[in-house]
């Protein structure tokens, strides 16, 4: 089964989108490729609009989030960024990962 998901590293400096295309497991593919210097939106939010903005399409439903600090507890604070994240706004479908 092919499927698509949206994949982003969220750090200090960058915010990177693309949409990964998944086939039995396995990244097929990545297009709409897309770097954002995150201190150009307040939050990760606004970047995430503007990013589904600049490809001009619907983006998936599902989607894996990399983030530059711990992922622990209610509200993440990241790494050399001022956006938080609240985990528990975004959706089960998605993955949530972020280094130490």
């Amino acid at each position: 089964m092919t499927e698509e998901i949206v994949v982003s590293d969220i750090g200090g400096t960058h915010a990177r989108f693309a949409i990964a295309t998944i086939d039995d497991g396995h990244i097929v593919s990545l297009n709409d490729q897309l770097t954002l210097k995150s201190g150009d939106h307040p939050s990760l939010q606004t970047a995430w609009q503007a990013y589904g903005r600049e490809i001009g399409r619907p983006l998936p439903r599902s989607g894996a989030i990399a983030v530059a600090g711990h992922v622990g507890g209610e509200v993440l604070h990241l790494t050399n960024n001022s956006w938080m994240i609240r985990p528990a706004m975004i959706p089960e479908n998605w993955v949530l990962t972020g280094s130490p």
